[in-house]
């Protein structure tokens, strides 16, 4: 058969494309001077090897970066990139951020309105911007279910400014067909800058405008020098486009405080190996000059997965995170078909160890540690690789050293490892058969002292350093050597030793940062934490355990020794403090166990707050009872108005105000008297405590003022009163807790109410103001009637009004409150039929309820949590001037129940500087704990205490109403000059301490170390210190925080549990439960705690690495994935929750329970995750 000769020419190459069309192999074309056309592609230049199977070209790489063989045509095309930013205006200046869109949702298919504000943490204020082509893009947001656009408005009746607003699009709509959805642009990418212009449509033609704020929102304005800068749009600094920098990171991730943190250690920038196929028999020909073509398939090779299949840290080497080498393909050279699997040779460097739980594993190391004779343990990976640390060797792991006289030891002069005998292991370790060839180690004179073990020191905080723990058998047993913290550290024996001679100890134990050295060939112990370890660590305190079960205390029986309590069982339980504690120091541990990530709801899960006291809780709106008093009485009721107690109070004549913050407290009566007025402090049930009457003494700490009238107060902080006076000279304070007074010399201002506004307070004009927000509050001022008559929304900034006042009329307002932004409204009018009428922050009215036909005149409004449902309470007077309430379920705009008193109640009128109405106090409680509300926090209150000094004046001199000084036989009544003078100091320690524990998961362990020796009390969350209350202890008796008993699963009453008080389940928890509680009556060290922490924790294998030199191994693929680059629009995800129906709350909880555990899987180029909770059908 004659061969038929061709050129090279005859010879063509393949031109590969990859399935995402949008990216390009990098190649360059080269023609050789025989004619020969090849394609040199930089993926497959220098490839490691290549073989045939199954119809497929298999080539095997050498290590590259994605950035070195594609080029990207995502970041070239503008209208290949989708935007989710901010929209802040007037970009170019310094003020852009308060300049910010947002959108107000209604989720319906109404329209949605834009504002201009300042940037918050809100969903509102991001939007998608959808580059449609080079000349338009658009502008969208969703709305629960409905996505909407911005559009112009294009049936508005100015010419000049078009109002912007969100809009569905439908086809045929008038914006469809208008094309008012569609907005020219200028898009600086490099500094994220944006502009907006629109061809706007009139009448006769269509006129040019640029899109700039106008007014309190957004619209479409004829162009201006002002306009132009207003309309520079500064977008999101946080979302990115591919970089050749993020497309290949090795990322690595640690847990801090319950939650998964990027590490310092990751890489980006990493090569790996790739494999490259393609199907031969597919090969076509392709485009107008018809050249051979082919899909090129590739993915990465596991270049950062370790020989074992374990994710290990960095490697001694250049290129810290290849753990493998891909060299070879170890298939037939050519096999078109067959069943046997892709498989590659490769290189590893390093030796895997696996260390179990509660067991000491024989480990021998490698013959060769290249690129190391010998490794220090502190240089290798045990601590990064998981090893446990702890204060003192009893608690954390720990390395033994086999002595063999052969191998490990060396010199006596030096010794490198951590030696020890058979008679040093604990029990666990005990070797009765000899099998790890124990000795004895005989020390020179230096050398004094037996090495116990290498152990793991340090904390959450700290990582770990690997000491030796020497002891003196001698005169040191074992079980305090190894259980011993707080031990002196020295860098080498020879160290220690000269500072115990010099000292003239004999009788220690020490430690010194290890000797260990790992080498080749040496064989060394782990011993590991396991469960079985903590739990009989646990076990060997029980001598100091007090309670270790429950008694589910129910009305009428106790369940006892159980080991849940329940919130849902309606059941308690308690400490008795003079009997379960006897001691300065102890320690309460349990675990809390939710339902679900937003189930808790608890006004306490343990603890005692009753004015002074602790309190663990998340619900911090505790409103068991309502308050009224009627001449020298205070009816108390709960929320159905029963009536729970009445407290008479002889000496009074009446009552002109109750002062309260919150109802775990007692209150303050400010009364008055035949002879004096009077400030009592009266528990709940009505017994004086304290009292302050007028004086002469110091006027500025006298209660004159304060009984001789006040146009309003304010309750705030830790039972802080201020009062804005009627002659407003001085400022005049009120501490409900210790009763002291004290002024300032600057007065608040002739405004007639005061109100509290971030951390300052603010006199605001009018009476009886609310604050709606924390920027507006609302007053009542008299225009056209004797009552009050009109409402003025003011700027609680600077006490200017926002809008106009509105007017009610012919209707007399009575009272006003607030809750979430909005104010409800209690008017009567000349029928007398009363309402409330609903209003939001900018007037607007909401909605408006018919009280009921009984009541004729108005008395005051307060908010009540009634079985963890916000009620409006309306007090309103009947015909005979008794009390009515009409309870109102504010979520339904209606009136649930009325109840009809036997009480007149006092007089009350807003600024009549005589008597005051304190139903409830709800906006004292919601202004101090709604940023609090529904978040797990442990409260610590203390009283002032007041230290009283006694002292002898001279004789024949007292202390006068009018001198300093006078002669005894001219004194004043109040003090005699016999008498000695008992002066008051207030000496100040912890007041008060409210601190959110950083997170909540299912499962929590928590722990509470009380020392009142030292004025300590150290929460550990999760086996984390999280707070460390300190208070002076030489100040605080341990009364005032132990007092009264310590309760489980319930709120109390001073030393009473509520249940007591109100027959209801509404005030024991929910969604949860408690378990594993551990009462000591001592301090436990910090390890303990954590242990108790651990026991119910997966303890996993410790996989331990060290370099070994070089080795292969073999890797069999069954199957194959193709790799594509992922496409990304922008680095933000949004969740859609779907028919949850979540109170905001729950909301809050779900958005912070998800954030942590997507944490653990979205990439790391992630910016940010919003969630929708509004899609509800």
């Amino acid at each position: 058969m004659p061969v038929i000769k061709k050129t090279f020419s005859f010879i063509e190459p393949i031109f590969f494309t990859l399935q995402n069309e949008d990216n390009n192999l990098i190649n360059n074309e080269v023609v050789t001077s025989q004619g020969l056309d090849l394609v040199d592609y930089e993926l497959l230049n220098n490839a490691n090897d290549q073989r045939i199977k199954n119809d497929t070209v298999n080539i095997l790489t050498d290590q590259k970066r994605y950035q070195d063989f594609i080029t990207f045509g995502s970041n070239a095309n503008i209208d290949k990139t989708d935007l989710n930013t901010r929209l802040q205006f007037s970009g170019l200046g310094e003020g852009f951020r308060n300049i910010t869109l947002n959108v107000i949702p209604n989720l319906s298919s109404a329209d949605s309105e834009t504002f201009i504000g300042p940037e918050l943490d809100s969903e509102q204020q991001y939007f998608n911007i959808d580059f449609i082509s080079d000349e338009f893009l658009t502008i969208r947001t969703f709305d629960g279910e409905f996505v909407k656009y911005l559009c112009t408005d294009e049936d508005t009746l100015s010419p000049t400014y078009r109002k912007l607003s969100f809009k569905i699009l439908e086809k045929g709509s008038l914006q469809d067909t208008l094309s008012s959805y569609l907005y020219n642009y200028n898009y600086d990418k490099s500094n994220n800058y944006l502009t907006l212009s629109q061809f706007v449509s009139t009448n006769l033609t269509e006129i040019f405008s640029i899109i700039a704020p106008h007014g309190s929102g957004l619209s479409a304005v004829p162009p201006s020098s002002t306009a132009y800068n207003q309309s520079v749009i500064k977008l999101s600094d946080n979302f990115n486009s591919v970089t050749d920098d993020l497309l290949h990171t090795y990322t690595t991730y640690e847990v801090n405080s319950g939650k998964y943190e990027i590490d310092n250690s990751s890489v980006t920038d990493i090569k790996s190996n790739f494999m490259a196929n393609y199907a031969y028999e597919v090969t076509s020909l392709s485009g107008s000059s018809q050249k051979l073509t082919n899909v090129l398939n590739l993915f990465n090779l596991k270049n950062e997965v370790s020989h074992g299949n374990y994710i290990n840290g960095e490697l001694p080497f250049k290129d810290k995170s290849t753990e493998r080498r891909y060299t070879s393909i170890l298939n037939e050279s050519t096999q078109s078909q067959g069943n046997e699997n892709l498989m590659f040779g490769y290189n590893f460097y390093t030796k895997e160890y696996q260390f179990d739980p509660d067991k000491y594993t024989k480990f021998t190391l490698p013959n060769s540690l290249f690129p190391f004779d010998r490794i220090n343990i502190n240089d290798t990976s045990l601590c990064d690789r998981g090893a446990y640390a702890a204060r003192s060797p009893y608690f954390s792991d720990k390395v033994f050293k086999r002595v063999d006289r052969n191998k490990n030891v060396n010199d006596k002069t030096r010794i490198e490892g951590a030696l020890f005998n058979e008679s040093s292991l604990p029990i666990s370790l005990q070797d009765t058969n000899n099998v790890l060839q124990l000795q004895e180690v005989v020390f020179d004179s230096i050398n004094n002292g037996t090495v116990l073990c290498s152990w793991l020191s340090g904390d959450e905080n700290v990582k770990g350093t690997w000491y030796d723990r020497y002891y003196i058998p001698q005169s040191t047993n074992y079980t305090t050597a190894l259980t011993g913290t707080g031990v002196p550290v020295f860098d080498n024996i020879r160290q220690a030793l000269s500072f115990f001679d010099n000292r003239g100890i004999d009788q220690t134990y020490y430690d010194v940062k290890s000797n260990l050295s790992f080498e080749p060939q040496s064989t060394l112990y782990y011993q590991r934490i396991g469960h079985n370890y903590i739990n009989e660590t646990i076990n060997n305190f029980d001598d100091y355990l007090v309670k270790s079960t429950f008694n589910n205390i129910f009305s009428g029986q106790v369940l006892e020794e159980r080991d849940k309590l329940i919130f849902s069982s309606h059941s308690y339980d308690y400490i008795d403090v003079d009997t379960d504690i006897n001691n300065n120091q102890f320690n309460v541990s349990f675990d809390l166990n939710l339902d679900t990530p937003t189930s808790l709801d608890s006004y306490q899960i343990f603890g005692n707050k009753f004015e002074d006291g602790f309190s663990l809780k998340n619900n911090f709106y505790f409103t068991p009872f309502v308050y009224l008093a009627d001449g020298n009485n205070i009816f108390v009721y709960d929320s159905k108005f029963n009536l729970i107690q009445t407290n008479t109070y002889p000496t009074l004549t009446g009552i002109s105000d109750i002062l309260y913050l919150e109802q775990g407290s007692n209150f303050i009566i400010i009364g008055r008297a035949p002879e004096n007025d009077v400030i009592i402090k009266s528990s709940f049930t009505g017994r004086v405590l304290d009292e302050r009457r007028s004086s002469s003494i110091d006027p500025d700490q006298s209660p004159n003022e304060i009984l001789a009238g006040y146009k309003s107060r304010y309750i705030y902080g830790s039972n802080q009163v201020v009062f804005n006076m009627e002659t407003p000279t001085k400022t005049y304070y009120l501490n409900l807790n210790s009763l002291q007074i004290s002024t300032s010399a600057t007065a608040l201002g002739l405004a007639n109410s005061v109100l509290k506004a971030g951390d300052n307070l603010k006199s605001v004009p009018g009476f009886g103001a609310v604050k709606l927000t924390d920027d507006i509050a609302v007053s009542l001022s008299a225009v056209d009637h004797p009552g009050y008559d009109t409402l003025n929304y003011i700027n609680m900034s600077n006490g200017e009004s926002l809008y106009n006042p509105i007017s009610a009329f012919e209707k007399n307002i009575y009272s006003i409150q607030s809750y979430n932004n909005l104010l409800y409204v209690q008017s009567f009018d000349s029928l007398n039929q009363g309402y409330i009428h609903i209003f939001d922050t900018t007037r607007q009215a909401v909605s408006s309820i018919n009280l009921s036909v009984s009541a004729v005149s108005g008395y005051c409004l307060d908010f009540i949590n009634d079985d963890r449902q916000l009620k409006l309470l309306s007090f309103s007077k009947q015909s005979d001037n008794t009390i009515l309430v009409d309870k109102i379920d504010i979520s339904k705009y209606s009136v649930e129940s009325t109840y009809s008193l036997t009480i007149t109640g006092n007089d009350y009128k807003y600024g009549s500087g005589k008597n005051y109405v304190s139903p409830v106090n709800f906006k004292y409680l919601t202004d101090k704990y709604s940023k609090y509300q529904n978040k797990l926090c442990f409260q610590f209150n203390i009283d002032n205490f007041l230290k009283s000094i006694l002292f002898d004046p001279i004789w024949n001199y007292g202390v006068g109403s009018v001198l300093p000084n006078q002669n005894w036989n001219t004194v004043k009544p109040l003090t005699g000059g016999w008498d000695s003078q008992l002066l008051t100091e207030t000496l100040e320690s912890k007041s008060e301490d409210i601190f959110e524990l950083p997170y909540v998961n299912i499962n929590n362990s928590i722990s509470m170390d009380f020392n009142f020796d030292a004025g300590i009390i150290d929460i550990v969350w999760n086996g984390e210190l999280v707070k460390q209350v300190d208070f002076d202890a030489n100040l605080i008796p341990n009364t005032k925080i132990l007092f009264p008993d310590l309760y489980f699963n319930t709120p109390n009453i001073s030393r009473t549990p509520i249940s007591r008080f109100i027959n209801s389940n509404q005030f024991y928890g929910k969604g949860g439960s408690i378990e594993n509680i551990r009462l000591y009556n001592r301090n436990l060290k910090e390890d303990l705690i954590k242990y108790l922490y651990l026991k119910d924790q997966p303890i996993n294998d410790l996989n331990f690495d060290i370099t070994c030199g070089t080795r292969s191994g073999l890797e069999e693929v069954h199957n194959l994935y193709t790799y594509i680059i992922p496409g990304r629009k922008n680095n933000s995800i949004k969740v859609y929750i779907k028919n949850g129906y979540f109170s905001q709350p729950q909301q809050e909880s779900i958005k912070q329970f998800l954030t942590e555990k997507l944490g653990n899987v979205l990439p790391q180029t992630t910016d940010s995750i919003t969630f929708n909770f509004d899609i509800n059908t």
